[in-house]
């Protein structure tokens, strides 16, 4: 393995640890720093719950198009490889199945200004 894979790999586990910590804040309602601690030092103190129960719905929804992205971008990349065949629209449509959460979220935020 050449060395470049394990700084990767290292950093890949430093970000899923990180999203590990930011998802389970908003799943438990406490900050990143007390996670242990029920809802006394929550970001999301104060917010219906039914807005709640919406804002952890869409970042379930946006997590699992990022992941079916990345990988329909990673088996067709594969797949290229191995039998030289073009799959440049299908990289092209799990790119944008990769993007659309950012899309969303860009376009939800331009609304409210």
């Amino acid at each position: 393995m050449h060395s470049g894979h394990f700084v990767f790999l290292f950093l890949g586990a430093y970000i899923i640890q990180d999203l590990y910590r930011v998802f389970k804040a908003i799943i438990k309602d406490t900050t990143i720093d007390s996670l242990d601690s029920q809802g006394q030092y929550s970001y999301v103190k104060g917010f219906d719950s039914k807005d709640l129960t919406l804002m952890k719905v869409q970042v379930f929804a946006c997590l699992t198009f990022f992941i079916v992205g990345i990988v329909g971008i990673t088996n067709n990349v594969n797949q290229w490889r191995d039998d030289g065949q073009n799959r440049f629209g299908n990289i092209a449509i799990s790119s944008l199945i990769a993007a659309t959460p950012v899309i969303v979220l860009v376009s939800q935020s331009r609304k409210r200004y």
